[in-house]
């Protein structure tokens, strides 16, 4: 097994960093270009709709961290403090911005490897947290789309899709274990004990359901400072974005699913409001989440940096 020295260490983790600023500047720059060609007019007056959605979608991520990091303080023996795993999180998140969907995951093994959590925990929470993700966005989705009597039947067909992806998803949660076991096991590895029971697990699957609906709904308010929609079509949006999760993570070629997400949410977007409305929905939407992310990282680097100050003065003031 390879050892690097620190040098060594120091010197991938400056090549690591540069490869990330380099495609999340580069995302960035894609995304202002496709905005800075639409034309359309802002009213000041719905720039509290803009506030809400940024809201809503910042209150989703932030869900899906707590989730995360609730789910590696089940699998691990030492507890992982909340700040610590949340800012270990949105790091993390920052490799959606490279081509291929393995960054996000990879960064968490090399951020978790000083902090008492194991790589099979790390594995194990990752499988979890992509199935159950995976299953919600799929039962959203499929009623959504079974429910919903406006879309136009073309767009039916993919509900057998998002059946489908849904079955995968539950199965998932006993056979990705089972396989990577069989894989541990054949390359000399430790196994993966599995003890989360299926309580623990109806929890989590409804903590993804809520932060799709926070996602889904920061999108409509989104769409709601451009133009007037109804406040009663705003229940298709979670379903609408969960689509389009679903087709941007599965595009694996892409960063962060660019250009396929946008496009799954025009195509479902235009059966409500005009295509270029849609369009100007679909780009901004990228844009807001970059900038949600980079808020939530921030925001939780500012928490985890406090949290020894503010300790340290609790304890001073006990023992005085």
């Amino acid at each position: 097994m390879f050892k690097f020295n620190k040098y060594t260490k120091f010197f991938l983790g400056i090549a690591i960093i540069g490869i990330v600023i380099f495609f999340v500047l580069d995302a960035v720059h894609f995304q202002l270009d496709q905005f800075s060609e639409l034309r359309f007019s802002f009213s000041q007056k719905y720039i509290y709709w803009l506030i809400i959605s940024l809201f809503f979608i910042m209150t989703s991520l932030v869900i899906s961290a707590v989730g995360w990091v609730w789910i590696v303080n089940i699998l691990n023996n030492d507890y992982v403090s909340y700040p610590l795993g949340i800012k270990v999180f949105f790091y993390s998140q920052l490799g959606r911005y490279i081509p291929g969907k393995i960054w996000t995951f990879i960064g968490r093994f090399i951020l978790c490897k000083n902090n008492n959590i194991s790589k099979s925990v790390i594995t194990e929470s990752i499988i979890y947290e992509i199935g159950m993700s995976f299953f919600a966005a799929s039962i959203i989705s499929g009623f959504i789309l079974i429910l919903n009597n406006t879309l136009h039947y073309t767009a039916q067909w993919l509900c057998y899709g998002i059946i489908t992806i849904c079955i995968f998803s539950v199965l998932s949660l006993k056979f990705f274990p089972n396989l990577l076991n069989w894989f541990s096991l054949k390359t000399g590895k430790k196994t993966i004990k599995t003890e989360i029971s299926y309580k623990i697990l109806l929890f989590y699957f409804f903590l993804n359901i809520l932060l799709w609906f926070f996602m889904g709904y920061g999108i409509y308010f989104l769409a709601r400072s451009v133009i007037f929609i109804p406040f009663n079509i705003s229940v298709v949006f979670p379903g609408f974005f969960c689509i389009a999760w679903l087709g941007g993570f599965l595009s694996f070629l892409t960063p962060s699913g660019i250009g396929v997400r946008e496009g799954i949410l025009v195509y479902f977007l235009s059966q409500f409001i005009s295509p270029s409305n849609a369009i100007i929905v679909s780009v901004f939407s990228r844009i807001l989440l970059t900038l949600a992310e980079f808020l939530c990282l921030f925001i939780a680097l500012g928490i985890s940096g406090l949290m020894p100050v503010i300790k340290k003065r609790w304890l001073s003031k006990i023992k005085t």
